[in-house]
């Protein structure tokens, strides 16, 4: 979740205005949770234990995803004065302070590190296959991420460039335009659309998540335990870097996007470790065979 909370993001419930992205987050991490649960059950695991770590992989999600768009804000921040050192020296300001989560602010760079080190942490602890449960982890996940990003879509702040496609989504609230959308005269409010970058990665997800959930359910004893969770991360990385390059709220380090260098070095990475663990099985038959 990136910009600046605002009435875009607010929807009435019961006659009572509430934010609209915590709302969808919830619901995606029950949906994932369903799923993972069902497929613990599949694989002789016991589901009680997917609820029981979710509270720790929340909490820890949460703290990562803070902690990441505190430290790499958006555009729509900085355009408003609002920078990391800035957040950080009003940590205890509750309109858009470090601590300021109801704000809005969550970097999913951030939030998936943690989110797996709390995973691992109580695998570990309670003797569970870490590996299977991150791949069970993996399948979940991408479904919670497809449910959560239509917040993106009320908040406005997942978009592109100018768009005459008859999709193209309007970012009614000035405090999320950026760089030269920021010129009302030029790109209106009530009629200039922009690429619905959210919808697009809402797509992606959900494509990740009916591909794995075939690979495991159908395939998965051709696989070694954590294929699947080395699987999200090259779909998901690659996809992401790609749209990375229609996103305009985007995260600056010097000139460099910060998501799209992270998302393509991790996407490599597992690739490589994909690779290589499957083909030391054919090195080592090659070594018997000579």
């Amino acid at each position: 979740m990136n910009g600046l909370a605002g009435n875009s993001g607010m929807v009435t419930i019961l006659g009572f205005p509430v934010h609209a992205y915590p709302i969808l987050v919830a619901a995606g991490i029950l949906c994932g949770g369903l799923v993972a649960a069902l497929l613990a059950r599949g694989t002789g695991q016991e589901p009680a234990h997917v609820w029981r770590a979710l509270v720790p992989v929340c909490l820890w999600s949460i703290a990562g995803g803070r902690l990441w768009f505190v430290l790499f804000p958006p555009l729509s921040y900085l355009n408003n004065s609002i920078t990391a050192p800035w957040m950080l020296s009003h940590f205890f300001d509750l309109n858009v302070g470090a601590v300021a989560l109801w704000a809005g602010g969550l970097g999913l760079f951030g939030a998936l590190p943690f989110g797996t080190f709390a995973l691992v942490r109580y695998a570990s602890h309670h003797r569970l296959p870490v590996a299977l449960w991150l791949d069970i982890a993996a399948v979940a996940l991408p479904l919670a991420q497809a449910i959560a990003r239509i917040g993106n879509g009320i908040n406005l702040d997942l978009y592109g460039a100018p768009t005459t496609l008859q999709w193209g989504m309007l970012v009614s609230d000035p405090a999320q335009r950026v760089g030269p959308y920021t010129d009302l005269s030029r790109y209106p409010l009530d009629v200039t659309r922009f690429q619905p970058v959210y919808v697009y990665e809402m797509m992606l997800a959900l494509a990740i998540f009916v591909a794995l959930l075939i690979l495991f359910t159908r395939f998965y004893q051709h696989w070694q335990s954590g294929d699947v969770a080395l699987l999200y991360i090259v779909f998901y990385g690659t996809g992401r870097f790609l749209l990375e390059s229609m996103r305009v709220n985007v995260s600056l380090v010097g000139t460099l996007n910060v998501s799209q260098l992270v998302a393509g070095i991790a996407a490599l990475a597992a690739l490589g470790l994909l690779i290589r663990r499957h083909m030391r099985p054919a090195v080592q038959l090659a070594e018997v065979i000579v």
